[in-house]
Formats: structure tokens, sequence, C-alpha cells
């Protein structure tokens, strides 16, 4: 059964429905990679209320990748500050908070958005510790630094 389908009828029976946060992101690829890790690791495909099981995103996964192994040599082949932190295992609180930044300094440079020399640096410095390697910006895509 479709889920709008399951809410629609719980809803006409009177019962009461509850709702709950259970993770905040500021992008959606973010959500949808927790969305993922949740269903695969904690309440299985089975227990999903729709029967789409991710398709759509693996597939988008997939296709990103094959641009990418096609066309090494543009700026989009370099890997982004959000793919470099995820390879890390770090959320943009956790990211921002082994650099002394704001969350949010996070999201923008991760969404392309100026920032100051130093901030990048230091960001990228705690990806390197993390990730074991020398990371500059000049390797990053999508890096907007300031002078």
């Amino acid at each position: 059964m479709r889920s709008a389908a399951l809410f629609a009828r719980l809803w006409d029976s009177g019962k009461p429905i509850q709702k709950r946060i259970v993770y905040e992101t500021l992008t959606e690829q973010e959500a949808l990679e927790h969305e993922n890790y949740l269903i695969n690791t904690i309440y299985g495909l089975e227990n999903l209320t729709n029967r789409n099981s991710g398709v759509t995103y693996f597939r988008k996964q997939r296709e990103l990748k094959e641009q990418l192994e096609l066309n090494p040599d543009n700026e989009a082949s370099k890997p982004t500050l959000r793919e470099l932190r995820m390879e890390a295992g770090l959320t943009i609180p956790q990211l921002a908070a082994l650099c002394g930044v704001k969350y949010f300094t996070i999201g923008h440079m991760e969404d392309g958005r100026g920032v100051s020399y130093i901030t990048a640096q230091r960001v990228l410095d705690v990806l390197g510790k993390k990730l074991q390697r020398k990371i500059t910006a000049e390797q990053i895509g999508k890096l907007n630094v300031k002078d």
C-alpha cells in the first residue's frame, strides 16, 4: 500500500497520528544518505510503507560517477567538500565542531558560497587529518575561497 493511502486511512479512522523528527540536516543529499542508512541498517526495506526501494537515489549516484569518469579533467571531476566530509564519516555539525566554526559555515562551503582563506584552510586541515592525506583548495570542486 502506498504511504499516502495508508496515512489517509489512518487519518479517516480517527486514530491519532504521531509525527517525530528523527534527523535534521541542511542539505537534501545528507537527508537522503541518512534515510538510506536508516532503511538499510535499522528498519529494513520490508518495513517501508511505500514500494520505492531507493533505486532512484543509487541510479543517480551511479550516473554521476559515470559522468565523472568520462570527463576526468573538468571541475566536476574534483571531489566536493561534501563528498570528502562524507568519506571522513562526519556530519556537518561534527565537522564544524572539529574546526571550531558554526555548522552553517560548513553548509555554506558545501553550497559553494565564499568563505575566508583561513576558514577554508582550517576545514581542509581537519579533513586531511581525518582522511590521512593532504587536501588543498585546488583539489576541491565548487569551493569558493575569498582572499
